[in-house]
């Protein structure tokens, strides 16, 4: 005798029949589903797995066609533009110097100002213009005696020659050559004793002028003989004796 299934029946046997690959696919088999009772909870289960698998893929899948898209077009531009592939390692060689300290990088200043001689070096493969220029510095962890940065002076700084004349800060340099200059730290009235300051002379390439080089030099402010710190009063060493300032003001308007 034929068997006629009616329409309902064949449906729940074409959800029973997906269901059952959807959990094959997920790693369940017919033994798991055996049970009516657990039917629904596992299948709801597989398809949030079947789900999350197909999420992940096509996560994975678009990472990769990202990936083979960004290769694609930066090939496809070495291709038509070889010289932007190496432009910027180039201009790093290229537009390269070095700048040192000639006569040490730490000095006192006794009186006015003191001078650094420095020398800049043109480290690159070509004929370049530098632009130098000083400036106060103190991004440093600690003075050269070990001194916290947090009490640094600003001193004056300027560029000259090796005759002492002005010097503007540009120079252009062949590959391998050098050029050596002064820098002058002058400090202006009133700046404090005991106090250390830093100095930074940068060269700034014309070419490339993302690629600077610089190097930091440190002038200490020293207490003058006769001046004690803290006090109104200081020391004549001539005499050996205290004169306070009111003193002196009043002997200086007697004579």
């Amino acid at each position: 005798m034929k068997r006629i299934y009616s329409s309902e029946v064949f449906l729940q046997q074409l959800s029973i029949l997906i269901s059952s690959h959807i959990l094959a696919l997920s790693g369940y088999t017919r033994n798991n589903i055996s049970n009516p009772e657990n039917f629904i909870l596992m299948k709801h289960k597989a398809l949030n797995t079947f789900a999350m698998k197909k999420v992940q893929f096509l996560t994975a899948a678009l990472s990769m066609l990202f990936v083979v898209t960004t290769l694609t077009v930066a090939a496809e531009e070495v291709q038509h533009n070889p010289e932007s592939a190496v432009n910027y390692n180039m201009q790093v060689v290229g537009c390269a110097s070095s700048i040192t300290p000639e006569d040490g990088d730490a000095k006192p200043l006794d009186g006015f100002s003191v001078f650094f001689l420095l020398r800049i070096k043109n480290t690159g493969t070509s004929v370049n213009t530098f632009t130098l220029v000083a400036d106060d510095f103190d991004e440093f962890d600690e003075n050269p005696d070990g001194s916290s940065t947090d009490s640094n002076v600003d001193l004056n700084q300027s560029l000259e020659d090796l005759n002492h004349n002005p010097f503007n800060g540009s120079v252009t340099l062949a590959p391998g050559e050098t050029y050596d200059f002064y820098l002058k730290i002058s400090k202006p009235h009133g700046t404090a004793y005991d106090r250390w300051n830093g100095t930074r002379i940068t060269a700034t390439s014309q070419s490339c002028p993302d690629n600077t080089n610089s190097t930091v030099v440190h002038t200490f402010i020293p207490v003058p003989d006769g001046v004690i710190i803290g006090m109104n009063d200081f020391i004549l060493p001539s005499e050996g004796c205290v004169m306070s300032y009111s003193a002196l003001t009043d002997n200086l308007l007697l004579a």
